[in-house]
C-alpha cells in the first residue's frame, strides 16, 4: 500500500501530461489579410513561423516572425512583425486538459509602403485624389508620428516609397482545452506596444484557434482580429511537436 501511494503522484502528473496541451512545438503558416480601415479594400497574404519550448512543467520561452503584403489599388503595404519572449501556464483541471497561460515579449515592426503611379489624365481633365498621400491599410505606423511619413503622390509614371521600424513589448494571455486527445481549442488576447522616435502605437489581438494532432505533427487554423489597424487574418499551417498534445 505504501509502494502504490508512492508512485501514485508520479502516475497522476503522467496522466496531466499525456492529455495537457503541449507548449514545446515549431510551426509554419500561411496567412490570408485583409484590411478594413476607412473602408479599405486592401488585402493580401503572407507567411509566419513560430516556436515554443517548455522549459520547466510550468514555464516556456515563446518566438515568432511573420510578414505580409497588402494592396489597395497602386498602394502596397508591407509588414513585418517579430516576438521573443517567455510565459507561463497553469493547469486548471486534474486531467490537464485546459490550461491557461500568459505571456511578456520583447517586440518588432517594420512597415514599407510603396505608392505607384498611373498616367496622369488630359489636361483638360481634372484630377482626382488617386489615395495615394497618407491613405493606406496601415496608416496607423505612419501616422503616429514615427520617424517617416507616408510617400506623397508620385508623378505620373514614377513610385514613391516610405517606411518605418520600431521597437517595444508585448503581454498575452489565453486558454487552451483539449476537446479530445487529438483536438484542441483555443483563444487569446494579445496586446502590443511599439515605440518609434518616442512615439508609441498600441495593438490588441484577439485570437481564436484550433487544431488537430496527427502523432508528432499537428494541422493548426486560427482566426486573428486587429483592433487598431483594423485587420483582419486568418492563419492556415503545421507545426512539429516535441511531445504529446498540440
Amino acid at each position: 500500500m505504501s509502494r502504490f501511494l508512492v508512485l501514485l503522484p508520479a502516475l497522476w502528473a503522467g496522466t496531466v501530461l499525456a492529455q495537457a496541451p503541449n507548449y514545446s512545438y515549431i510551426g509554419g503558416e500561411y496567412i490570408l489579410s485583409e484590411s478594413s480601415k476607412r473602408n479599405s479594400n486592401a488585402d493580401g497574404d503572407g507567411f509566419g513561423l513560430d516556436f515554443n519550448y517548455s522549459i520547466t512543467d510550468l514555464f516556456y520561452v515563446l518566438g515568432g516572425y511573420s510578414t505580409r503584403s497588402l494592396e489597395e489599388g497602386s498602394v502596397t503595404d508591407d509588414l513585418d512583425l517579430g516576438s521573443l519572449g517567455a510565459g507561463v501556464r497553469i493547469p486548471l483541471a486534474q486531467d490537464g486538459r485546459l490550461s491557461v497561460f500568459g505571456g511578456v515579449s520583447f517586440e518588432y515592426f517594420d512597415v514599407s509602403r510603396t505608392a505607384s503611379a498611373v498616367a496622369a489624365p488630359p489636361a483638360e481633365e481634372p484630377q482626382e485624389d488617386d489615395g495615394l498621400t497618407g491613405i493606406g491599410p496601415l496608416d496607423d505606423f505612419f501616422g503616429g508620428g514615427g520617424s517617416e511619413e507616408p510617400p506623397a503622390e508620385p508623378t505620373a509614371g514614377a513610385s514613391a516609397s516610405a517606411s518605418v521600424d520600431g521597437t517595444g513589448f508585448g503581454l498575452q494571455t489565453g486558454v487552451r482545452y483539449m476537446v479530445m486527445d487529438a483536438l484542441e481549442v483555443n483563444g487569446s488576447y494579445r496586446y502590443r506596444s511599439y515605440s518609434t522616435d518616442g512615439n508609441y502605437e498600441d495593438e490588441g489581438i484577439i485570437s481564436l484557434g484550433a487544431g488537430y494532432q496527427f502523432g508528432e505533427f499537428a494541422v493548426v487554423l486560427s482566426y486573428d482580429i486587429y483592433d487598431e489597424s483594423e485587420l483582419d487574418e486568418i492563419r492556415i499551417g503545421g507545426r512539429y511537436l516535441f511531445g504529446s498534445g498540440m
